[in-house]
């Protein structure tokens, strides 16, 4: 009976284990409309959210029915009380094909060796509002005569054209590239947009939107296309011509003879299809200036305002304080790397994360561990970045922060070792304690003595060991951040590598390079403790040094990097034969970090 009551109390206890512990996520998917015109656009977002800041990218399956422009992405990092839980939602903008039901497929997911899907949705399309029977204002800019493009001999007319909101930009500043396609004929489809290539600019993202305009007492549709864009070099640039497909009824005479009775029943309508192309657009690209360059700048170019905040005002020397950093402005948010948070006697830091990144704001939360009790000040916090309005560098600070913190101190501030008395009184009573345990008998019962019980519940006593150690593992890496950091670290590079690995040779070197540099950061902040993946090369060279690389193997680790960022900014595409190449280094250095 008691043998019985036991293996019971295991199942039990080994259930619920792990249960707690298994890694929980949440994947869903959504639209803004279920019913559109067909000249309309629609939001296809995808959110996942767990408790793991390194969530999966959702993989779309094919939209044979519809056609995609830009992606955006919303990242949120909460840190509870030192534990990490993300969402991440990707919003994808699709415009329908042509007129009909639909049927969005599931996407998916991988994690954790399990796949989730989510549920397929259902989109109507309808027809769009006649064009000319619009109700269109007139422009106000009386001057604006686009050049028309005249398609077959479909009667009204259609044209494009590409423009740049800027004729000069410096190295890493906001640059719009807008497409316009004007239209005042009822199209059988959406138009296929074949966008530039973009070489010797990063593409951020893509917004289309259409209105209608008035030109000389003509009602046109106008379908445009904003790509948001950041010069990564310097020079004379030239994006190469946009391209935009359509289709068309037309509903002319073959022979040209409108009163041809017999060619009206003949001929009710032909398909016709006609590729439009842009003029080049150039654009200035100025480099950044090396005089008066500050110490701490990182590359922010744009015009920049900063705030802090703190979960809590009192806290106690035990406990996590999560310091809330805000970037707000406009220019490329992207640039904007860590706040930099020196640590002091008073406080350590543990973490660093990156969240809320909008076009207009980011926000970094940054953990902190106060050490001493008494009347805290945070000092102000520094970002340092290139004003293209003014020319000039400049600076955002925080204002100062005040915190109370209570307890014993964890740390001597003198001389940066543990609190003498704070151990001895623990070791101490540990020490009284163990005095006080008698020596232990054995029992001459059944239950001792029977091999045969030992045999079978010598492995549940085992398990039951293996259990209690697992949990006591687990709460110890949750309790300290920089541990569990460098976990999560390690298993995302090893993810990204196999991902890697298993895009050579396909029509995916994008997906390639990506996967092989996040996983190579990754590794170096396991190794490190310190986020890697919006330091410099330089940076990341310095903390190797701190871990106590030589020169050599840390040279090594900088030439694999830029040689991946060639690869992931270049607009050539490598053959499979250099993938490979590239990949088999990388793995060396992957062993080099992960060896030490």
């Amino acid at each position: 009976m008691f043998l019985k009551k036991v293996i019971l109390f295991l199942f039990v206890y080994l259930a619920l284990s792990s249960y707690a512990y298994a890694d929980g996520i949440t994947f869903s998917a959504s639209v803004d409309k279920s019913k559109m015109a067909l000249n309309e656009y629609l939001q296809y977002s995808l959110t996942v959210s767990g408790e793991d800041a390194n969530l999966p990218e959702p993989q779309i399956a094919e939209l044979a029915d519809f056609n995609r422009y830009g992606t955006g992405k919303a990242q949120n990092i909460s840190l509870i009380n030192g534990k990490r839980s993300g969402r991440i939602t990707y919003t994808h903008t699709l415009a329908p094909k042509t007129i009909g039901k639909f049927t969005i497929p599931p996407a998916k997911i991988e994690y954790d060796k399990k796949t989730y899907f989510t549920e397929p949705i259902e989109i109507e399309v309808t027809e769009a509002a006649k064009i000319q029977s619009a109700q269109v204002q007139q422009p106000q800019s009386a001057g604006r005569q686009p050049v028309s493009a005249p398609a077959g001999n479909v009667k009204g007319n259609v044209f494009v054209k590409a423009s740049a909101d800027k004729k000069n930009v410096y190295v890493n500043e906001k640059l719009t590239y807008k497409f316009s396609f004007y239209t005042n004929i009822d199209l059988v489809s959406n138009p296929e947009y074949y966008a530039p290539d973009f070489k010797g600019f990063w593409n951020d993202s893509s917004k289309p939107q259409n209105r209608y305009e008035n030109i000389d007492g003509v009602n046109y549709l106008v379908n445009e296309i904003e790509t948001t864009l950041y010069p990564i070099e310097s020079g004379k640039i030239t994006i190469s011509p946009a391209k935009l497909k359509i289709a068309v009824m037309d509903f002319s005479s073959p022979s040209g003879n409108v009163d041809d009775f017999f060619s009206l029943f003949i001929n009710m309508g032909q398909r016709r299809e006609k590729l439009l192309e842009s003029g080049e657009v150039t654009v200035n690209v100025l480099p950044l200036p090396k005089e008066n360059v500050p110490a701490d700048f990182k590359g922010a170019v744009g015009s920049f305002k900063i705030s802090a905040s703190l979960d809590k005002t009192e806290a106690r020397t035990d406990e996590p304080v999560t310091l809330t950093v805000k970037v707000t402005g406009k220019g490329n948010m992207k640039s904007v790397n860590d706040i930099e948070f020196k640590p002091t006697k008073d406080f350590k830091v543990y973490d660093t994360v990156s969240s809320n990144v909008t076009a207009d704001s980011k926000e970094f939360q940054i953990l902190l561990l106060p050490l001493i009790p008494g009347e805290k000040t945070i000092e102000p916090l520094k970002l340092s970045f290139f004003d293209p309005a003014k020319k000039a560098y400049s600076f955002a600070q925080t204002q100062p922060l005040k915190i109370k913190v209570e307890g014993a101190a964890v740390i001597n501030p003198e001389n940066n070792t543990v609190n003498n008395s704070v151990g001895i009184s623990k070791i101490q009573k540990d020490i009284n304690y163990n005095k006080r345990i008698k020596n232990i008998k054995s029992s001459d019962g059944y239950f001792v003595k029977s091999p045969f019980l030992w045999i079978i519940f010598a492995p549940f006593v085992l398990f039951f060991i293996y259990a209690l150690f697992f949990r006591f593992y687990i709460e110890k890496r949750n309790n300290d951040p920089s541990a569990r950091l460098k976990s999560q670290a390690d298993e995302f590079s090893r993810k990204c590598i196999v991902s890697a690995e298993g895009n050579i040779g396909k029509d995916k070197s994008h997906d390639f390079y990506e996967n092989i540099y996040e996983g190579l950061l990754a590794a170096i902040t396991a190794k490190t403790g310190i986020l890697s993946d919006k330091m410099s090369i330089s940076e990341i060279a310095v903390n190797l040094k701190n871990s106590g690389f030589d020169d050599e193997k840390i040279k090594n680790v900088q030439e694999i990097l830029n040689m991946i960022n060639f690869y992931r900014f270049a607009s050539v595409q490598a053959d499979e034969k250099s993938m490979k190449q590239l990949f088999e280094k990388t793995k060396e250095i992957l062993n080099i970090l992960r060896e030490r």
